[in-house]
């Protein structure tokens, strides 16, 4: 280990966690997203710099430079808003990389061709552009991204977390960032656009993004992104906003407790349950349901029928576990065999959700039953309450049939259960029943459960509870707003004193420790510049697989570039002494450079040009150390080869 014999009067080590406030001088005019140490995505507020982590690994990559980006793509996580082809979207139905249950959940609703949703872009011919969205396999191994304007799709497979098929005209990666896969495709346009569309879908082909698949498979999406750009940025989240509501809505507090806000107003610190933790939402947007059930709680209410008075039901009995002030109905057996509570309403055929809360006392199973009286034809659906796992399902007659189920976990034993129904008639009978084992319609005297907020939907999945108290309720729907969003460039400069306490105007070492994001192309990723203006300036760039520096002084100007041989992780380490020194080492090779004069300055911009703010790193940038001495090459190829700060 080489001992160096003088301090540094500059060390920024932001490997380290350090970003020294008080002496540089950070701008940026928008918020930025960075992972935190959790591997869970955040954003930064504006004029805050991003110390950036692997999502993977909890690494800290170091001080995140980037150039401004705009976000072509409008409603980024809210894919309902897209085109959508042989494919539902389930809203806010897995938990993102932000930690939020604000992923979507894309399910295959058609056999043959394609599946997909769809954006119609602004494009610009003959210009380089990236595409990429974070995705999670749920069922579905294969997911493509084609771009229309060269119709080339690219697949990946999420089993394995590679890319199977380029597309035609583009290059595509996949990164691993924890729980989800950012998967990506860079392309230029033609010199004439047909078609500025963008697809993401799910295929069961390795070759092919059309392809027969199984009603029902289905993905997790998140987060996509247009950028004009040769490689991609950090994820720039949307503005999505609300507008307008013409009805009353639901939504769950930070404490678990059913909220309903107020016609017009925005439900924009929802909360969901992941595995019975309250987990927040967000914004909840919603398209318009109507729970056709025109009483959705008092199950003695006349609108119920007690199947055979086999039953007792006690308005409520049960704990107050939404915090309305009602509490759940007990639902007790009074006979061995089945035991039922039905609600009958009319209805067009076609797919249904039902849904109901519920809890186990001493009865470990219930059931839902869809039912046509008029063609003897239904099916049912069992949940076990004590587990919390889905049962089995049955049919019996034809054209009704369970599609999916699911059991949402509140926490204190409660569950939304739910099921989707394919419905062919138009008598449909709502039941719950209780049941003592799966699959078995039995009860045993005694046992009993608690119910509450049951719920007819049309639609594919189930949507926040609407109330009803005599007649159907319609929620109506969120509207909201949604535009291309620009990600501000990262500035970060000392000058003035700060400057002048650390600098030695006549000798010096730099020492610099960075890693450039993959596609940052030669010339174009400044890790650091010293300069006074464009005449007076000392510069130093990295990229994948070369360092360079650049002097100028008094408009004269030398340059070496360099290759270098590539690193894992193209990590690059750089020592250099101050100009008229021309001392260059990379990664412990000295480099050829020729000898300038010194060079009077007064400023130093990390990660851009600090005179003409361009040229941005695009990467991470470890360390940067200023020792006020010009080292000797032992000590300069020992900094780089070591890192022995």
């Amino acid at each position: 280990m080489s001992l160096i014999p003088v301090r540094s009067t500059l060390s920024l080590l932001f490997d380290r966690g350090e970003f020294n406030d008080g002496v540089i001088d950070f701008a940026r005019a928008s918020q930025a997203s960075y992972f935190d140490k959790n591997g869970v995505l955040q954003v930064a507020p504006v004029n805050t710099p991003r110390l950036d982590y692997d999502p993977l690994t909890g690494e800290l990559k170091g001080f995140l430079v980037e150039e401004s980006r705009t976000n072509l793509f409008t409603y980024s996580e809210e894919f309902i808003k897209w085109g959508l082809v042989n494919v539902n979207i389930k809203p806010n139905s897995e938990i993102a990389p932000n930690g939020k249950i604000s992923a979507d959940s894309m399910v295959v609703s058609g056999a043959s061709g394609e599946h997909r949703v769809r954006f119609s872009a602004s494009m610009a011919v003959s210009t380089s552009y990236t595409v990429s969205c974070y995705v999670k396999k749920i069922t579905s191994r294969y997911v493509y991204i084609r771009d229309l304007t060269n119709n080339g799709d690219s697949i990946f497979d999420l089993d394995n977390g590679v890319v199977v098929k380029q597309g035609t005209g583009s290059s595509a990666s996949i990164y691993d960032v924890g729980t989800y896969y950012r998967i990506i495709i860079s392309f230029t346009t033609p010199a004439s656009i047909t078609n500025n569309l963008i697809d993401i879908g799910v295929t069961s082909s390795s070759t092919s993004f059309s392809s027969t698949m199984t009603i029902g498979d289905s993905f997790a999406i998140w987060g996509a992104q247009l950028e004009q750009g040769s490689f991609p940025t950090s994820y720039i989240p949307p503005n999505t906003a609300f507008t307008s509501r013409a009805s009353t809505a639901t939504y769950f507090d930070a404490n678990g407790v059913l909220q309903t806000a107020g016609v017009d107003v925005a439900r924009d610190n929802a909360y969901g349950f992941v595995d019975g933790k309250i987990t927040p939402i967000g914004l909840l947007l919603e398209e318009a349901r109507t729970n056709l059930l025109p009483v959705s709680e008092e199950f003695t209410n006349g609108a119920w029928d007690n199947f055979n008075n086999r039953s007792t039901i006690n308005n409520g009995w049960g704990l107050d576990i939404f915090g309305t002030g009602n509490g759940f109905d007990r639902f007790l057996a009074n006979d061995t065999a089945e035991c039922r509570i039905d609600e009958v309403v009319t209805v067009t055929s076609g797919i249904y959700t039902a849904s109901f809360y519920a809890y186990d006392f001493n009865n470990t199973f219930c059931h839902f039953l869809a039912y046509s009286a008029s063609n003897n034809s239904g099916a049912r659906q069992w949940f076990n309450l004590q587990t919390g796992e889905i049962g089995g399902s049955s049919n019996f007659g034809s054209n009704v049939s369970v599609l999916s189920a699911g059991m949402e976990n509140l926490g204190s034993g409660v569950y939304r259960c739910y099921a989707v129904i394919d419905f062919g008639y138009t008598d449909f009978t709502f039941g719950i029943g209780l049941g003592n084992a799966n699959l078995t319609t039995s009860s045993t005297v005694g046992q009993y459960i608690y119910i509450s907020g049951a719920q007819l939907e049309q639609g594919s999945y189930p949507t926040s509870y609407i109330p009803t108290s005599g007649s159907a309720v319609t929620r109506s729907a969120d509207v909201s707003s949604s535009s291309a969003v620009t990600r501000s460039a990262d500035n970060a400069v000392i000058d003035g004193q700060e400057f002048l306490d650390f600098y030695n105007q006549e000798e010096g070492t730099w020492i610099a420790v960075a890693k450039p994001f993959t596609g940052v192309t030669a010339g174009s990723s400044m890790l650091f510049q010293v300069y006074t203006d464009a005449n007076d300036r000392y510069s130093v760039y990295s990229f994948n697989d070369r360092g360079y520096i650049y002097y100028q002084v008094d408009s004269g100007v030398v340059s070496t570039v360099t290759p270098i041989e590539d690193k894992e992780l193209n990590e690059v380490k750089i020592a250099i002494t101050q100009p008229e020194k021309g001392k260059f080492f990379i990664d412990g090779v000295e480099q050829e450079l020729n000898q300038n004069n010194e060079i009077p300055v007064h400023s130093l911009s990390i990660g851009f040009r600090g005179y003409s703010a361009s040229s941005y790193f695009n990467g991470h940038i470890k360390r940067i150390v200023y020792f006020p001495k010009a080292l000797s090459d032992a000590d300069l190829q020992a900094l780089t080869s070591q890192l022995t700060l």
